[in-house]
């Protein structure tokens, strides 16, 4: 029974996120990082 239930979460699992109509999220502008939460010591933005 266990094996079932597992089977069907694995089924079911990629099936629900292909059906997501969330917008996606831009996580970085690509210039600064303004609204992340960040030591400036470690983390900057650099032109490669």
């Amino acid at each position: 029974m266990p094996m079932r239930k597992f089977t069907a979460l694995l089924v079911l699992c990629p099936l629900l996120a292909a059906f997501s109509h969330a917008e996606p999220v831009s996580l970085f502008n690509g210039k600064t990082l303004d609204g992340w939460d960040y030591d400036p010591a470690v983390w900057r933005v650099e032109d490669s």
